[in-house]
């Protein structure tokens, strides 16, 4: 440990006498340009952190103890031609406010060498993602993604990577739950859109779920039009999902609450963003998930057997018009679990209801319908619901067999998995 301080010590005074200036973000910083040659690829990291800790080492221990979820604590992913690298650290120097914050560092590859461009402090201490994109200008930038007690956060940097002093510049930052970037309004540039959902406290009347989106304008990310309110019963979002129409970019989600499932849908109408639909419209008990076919969206949701009391549910598909209407592409589905279902036969119309058996709800007993009430009980389908070992069994009763009632449409069990989900 000795032998570190005292390597430490030598280096930062030959930089003060070399060097000067640094970023405005982090006080140990007063060493932009040192450069460290390189080891081959599999050895970058070990390299890269022994750069910072020459920088930074004067002011205590630097400890790389902050890996991204899934990966090492340096990031590689810059733009097109260009080697840079994000590392994340902290110093521990011995003071109460040890490990409040993660530190940044921005690095860029030059021939044989790594030089450090700058750094930044970041507010949370668990960072979740890294992300380096391309501004409509030319101009470079970073996502960052951390969470924080609250909930999870973000931040947008820019910088110049061809400078030889580069300074990160907070763009824009916020909350999250899901972030997404997509170009909402069709000019070629991406946007970011975020959805937030926040506990609606008790007794309140407003609805706490939002949406929005932030665009890149003159240096500077902008919020696009006003934030919108999304529907209230989502307890969490699912990862969004990309669609086109008239040549711009929407967003899909599902949304989940404590009973069931729906999908949310965002566009930008020229104006302003845009929920259409309700938990209502794309509602199903089962939590279906939403799938991409060949880049269009098809959105399940679960309307009833003609009894209309609810206790038995069928399930349709829609997809998205142009004017951002839902469209049936396929209906009279029955669910067993999740992915797997079976055809109703479409000649049965509204003829038929089913009520599930009041002793064993996994067992649904069908019966004639006549429009206004239930006619004998015609068959029987039980189903575990199981996602992995699918049990089903089936049978007529004398009056099934009597109407001469064909289960073969049973036999074929199709499965959603492989068609493309979220």
């Amino acid at each position: 440990m000795y032998r570190i301080f005292r390597r430490a010590a030598i280096l930062l005074l030959a930089l003060l006498l070399a060097l000067c200036g640094g970023c405005a973000y982090f006080p140990f910083r007063d060493a932009s340009a040192l450069m460290r040659p390189p080891l081959p690829p599999d050895a970058d990291a070990r390299a890269i952190q022994a750069l910072l800790r020459e920088t930074y080492g004067g002011q205590g221990e630097v400890v790389f103890k902050q890996p991204l979820e899934g990966g090492d604590a340096v990031a590689y992913a810059g733009p097109e031609g260009e080697r840079l690298s994000v590392a994340l650290f902290g110093v521990e120097s011995g003071l109460p406010s040890d490990g409040a914050e993660v530190n940044m560092a921005l690095l860029r590859q030059e021939g044989t060498y790594w030089r450090l461009l700058c750094d930044a402090a970041l507010a949370g201490t668990h960072v979740l993602a890294l992300e380096f994109t391309a501004f409509a200008d030319g101009g470079q930038g970073l996502l960052v993604r951390w969470r924080q007690p609250e909930g999870k956060c973000f931040a947008v940097y820019g910088f110049d990577p061809g400078a030889a002093e580069g300074g990160l510049r907070l763009l824009g930052e916020g909350g999250y739950d899901i972030l997404q970037w997509a170009d909402l309004d069709g000019d070629g540039a991406r946007e970011l859109f975020y959805a937030l959902h926040r506990p609606n406290p008790v007794g309140a009347l407003h609805r706490p779920n939002r949406a929005g989106a932030y665009k890149y304008q003159e240096g500077i990310f902008r919020p696009m039009g006003e934030e919108i309110y999304l529907d209230s019963p989502a307890l969490r979002y699912l990862e969004p999902v990309r669609a086109q129409n008239g040549g711009k970019e929407f967003l899909l989600f599902d949304a989940d609450m404590q009973e069931g499932r729906y999908t949310e849908v965002v566009y930008w109408d020229g104006e302003a963003l845009r929920a259409p639909f309700t938990s209502g419209s794309t509602f199903r008990e089962r939590k279906i998930p939403l799938r991409m076919e060949e880049g269009k969206a098809r959105i399940p949701s679960e309307y009833p057997m003609p009894e209309g009391d609810g206790a038995a549910q069928r399930v349709r598909w829609s997809e998205i018009t142009e004017e951002f209407t839902l469209r049936t592409i396929a209906e009279n589905l029955l669910y067993l679990n999740t992915t797997q279902w079976i055809q109703l036969p479409a000649q049965w119309g509204d003829s038929i209801t089913a009520r599930p058996d009041p002793e064993d709800p996994r067992t649904l007993r069908f019966y004639e319908w006549d429009g206004r009430r239930r006619g004998k009980e015609l068959f029987w389908l039980y189903s575990n619901g199981s996602e992995s070992e699918l049990l089903l069994r089936s049978g007529l009763t004398r009056e099934g067999e009597r109407a001469g009632m064909d289960l073969a449409f049973l036999a074929e069990i199709h499965n959603d998995e492989g068609r493309g989900g979220q």
